[in-house]
């Protein structure tokens, strides 16, 4: 493992500020949290007899809620449910434990430099989504960027079942990168549908749109590369093209493209990467029932040896109809994908 610092932060770019905290009594906050949440499609078994309740840097209080999943994994892997003290699911941190430091000082701590006596990963990703993006510690110390992406795979003694592998690419500051499988998990058609009966109360909301569906639940970050074709060809200097899945929803996708320079001093050595631009999004599909606007707030390249990742902050605003009113809601999402020399 490498012990070069990364001093780039994902999760909060505030260096100076104060880091996460854990409540001292946090009971108040957890039952209110509890009694607002509306029970999640995509996040179930929650533990909320388990809840930890947080104040983050900037003075929010959230609420840490472990769940289960079935999830094929040769190591530890605990993931907790941010929630927001009304109730709103904000993302999913996923803690890779690799001494047995005490839960509650990873999660006071999860978005700092250091994190004393720990060793293992510490991932966030979007409620919804399997792609992730966060840090890997050795003793306390940030040693690496990690940015996890899905592929799909054929697992189980039913092959029509949807699987996926979740692995992570660590980008180190001397250019050196490293491949790990994270883990395997399978959804069912009947896993997709039922909600988890124990996963809190209603939303509280006795307004007359309080039980329309926020359309933008129906999106989601995926890292799918689908094209990557080369654009000039040189013996020292090549210049290649990618476009890639970004945001799914049921008919609709969009899609991100983005530019890649390669580098190598003679014929006789191996391309490695040089450069990585993001070119913009656009999109195919059908919208039944609403409009829908999205834009890139950021994108940001990590440039490897022979892997790269492009992440990118995206805001999808969605306008439709419910019960006669006209609303509109926004999300942000942030998908990354991973790219090979080749």
């Amino acid at each position: 493992m490498k012990n070069t610092l990364y001093t780039i932060i994902l999760f909060i770019g505030c260096h100076a500020c104060t880091s996460v905290e854990v409540m001292e009594d946090g009971a108040e906050t957890i039952s209110r949290a509890r009694s607002l949440h509306r029970s999640s499609k995509y996040v179930q078994n929650l533990q909320w007899d388990r809840a930890t309740a947080l104040v983050n840097r900037w003075g929010k209080v959230q609420v840490g809620v472990p769940f289960s999943r079935t999830v094929e994994s040769s190591r530890s892997l605990d993931e907790y449910l941010i929630v927001s003290e009304a109730g709103k699911e904000e993302f999913v941190l996923q803690v890779q434990n690799d001494k047995g430091v005490p839960i509650k000082d990873v999660l006071s701590d999860f978005d700092k430099y250091s994190l004393p006596g720990f060793t293992g990963k510490v991932l966030k990703r979007d409620v919804n989504s399997e792609v992730s993006s966060g840090f890997v510690f050795q003793d306390g110390k940030m040693v690496g960027k990690v940015f996890g992406n899905q592929r799909k795979v054929k697992r189980g003694r039913n092959l029509e079942r949807e699987c996926w592998e979740v692995y992570s690419i660590t980008y180190y500051t001397d250019g050196t990168t490293s491949e790990e499988h994270l883990y395997y998990f399978c959804i069912d058609e009947e896993d997709q549908e039922e909600a988890n009966e124990d996963g809190g109360g209603g939303n509280g909301d006795s307004s007359p749109t309080a039980e329309c569906v926020d359309e933008t639940e129906n999106f989601f970050a995926t890292s799918e590369l689908e094209n990557d074709q080369p654009l000039t060809t040189g013996q020292l200097e090549r210049t290649r093209t990618y476009s890639w899945k970004a945001i799914v929803g049921l008919l609709y996708v969009i899609r991100s493209y983005e530019v890649g320079v390669h580098k190598r001093n003679s014929s006789s050595e191996p391309w490695k990467w040089h450069s990585l631009q993001h070119q913009g999004l656009s999109h195919s599909g059908l919208t039944v029932g609403y409009s829908l606007n999205y834009h890139t707030i950021s994108s940001n390249p990590t440039i490897g040896q022979y892997w790269s990742n492009m992440a990118l902050n995206v805001n999808l605003t969605i306008q439709y109809v419910c019960k006669g009113f006209p609303l509109s809601t926004s999300r942000d999402f942030s998908p990354n994908v991973n790219l090979y020399v080749g």
